[in-house]
C-alpha cells in the first residue's frame, strides 16, 4: 500500500473513532439525568438533542450514539418542562444514527389522584 493511501485510511479511522467516542461519552452521561430536572439541566449534561417532538404539555428529546454494530438511542420525556422518564432502544447499525430516530409513542397522562 502506498504511504499516502495508508495515511488517508489511518486518518479516516482515527476521525471516525473519535466521533463515536464522543457519542458514547454523551450516552454515558445519561446516568446523570434525574426525574424532575428541567430542560436547561438536561441540555447542560447531554447537549442539544438530535431529535425533538412535542405533544401538548409533553416533549421528548432523543440522543443517539453507536456501540459496536448497533445504534443506541436515549429518549428523555418531559412533562411541563421537567424530566418525567428516560427510555432507551437500539437498532442494528444502518449508518448515521441521526437519520433513524423512531417516532415517539405518546402515553396518555395519568390522572392525578385526589389528596385527602
Amino acid at each position: 500500500m502506498k504511504p499516502a493511501l495508508v495515511f488517508v485510511v489511518a486518518s479516516a479511522m482515527v476521525s471516525t473513532s473519535a466521533a463515536y467516542a464522543f457519542d458514547t461519552g454523551r450516552m454515558d452521561r445519561a446516568g446523570d439525568i434525574a426525574a424532575g430536572q428541567n430542560k436547561t439541566d438536561v441540555s447542560l449534561i447531554m447537549g442539544a438533542p438530535g431529535n425533538r417532538e412535542f405533544k401538548g404539555n409533553q416533549e421528548a428529546w432523543q440522543y443517539c450514539g453507536r456501540s459496536g454494530m448497533a445504534n443506541k438511542y436515549i429518549v428523555i420525556y418531559f412533562t411541563y418542562g421537567k424530566v418525567e422518564k428516560l427510555a432507551t432502544y437500539s437498532q442494528t447499525w444502518v449508518g448515521n444514527c441521526d437519520d433513524h430516530y423512531k417516532p415517539i409513542t405518546w402515553e396518555k397522562p395519568q390522572p392525578q389522584k385526589a389528596k385527602f
